[in-house]
């Protein structure tokens, strides 16, 4: 059997409208459960309209699954900050929902992964916006 491609992929998004509490409860219950089965880890981060989603798992999986977000019509101006296979997961007990990151070793696994992306000349343009997740 062939060992999986680990892949990771970083992106952030703008929600069309102000989320409310509920709503989000929802959605973070609703994207756990559904990366559970497909064996997904990551981290899904909101502030101020803003998502900040990181995938890991198998790359043929995670791919698949970020063209269905690019269809949400909850959110728009989607940028992709990260897609490799290189590497291994990161945030493995992390089963992509509503977590609290309090290790600082994941602290700062976050903080490197994406100031790698906002490093690209192409991401200048929304590093600002991203410098509440990584202050």
């Amino acid at each position: 059997m062939k060992k999986e491609e680990v892949g990771t992929i970083v992106y952030v998004s703008r929600a069309v409208k102000d989320i409310s509490r509920e709503d989000l409860d929802a959605l973070f219950k609703s994207t756990t459960l559904n990366n559970e089965d497909l064996e997904i880890t990551g981290i899904l981060m909101y502030n101020e309209q803003t998502f900040l989603q990181v995938l890991e798992g198998e790359y043929a999986i995670i791919n698949s699954l970020f063209e269905t977000i690019k269809t949400d019509s909850r959110h728009n101006s989607i940028f992709k900050l990260v897609d490799t296979t290189k590497g291994s997961r990161i945030f493995s007990h992390y089963k992509t929902g509503f977590s609290i990151i309090t290790e600082k070793e994941d602290i700062t696994n976050l903080k490197l992964l994406i100031q790698q992306a906002l490093d690209k000349e192409e991401h200048k343009e929304i590093a600002e916006k991203l410098n509440y997740f990584i202050a």
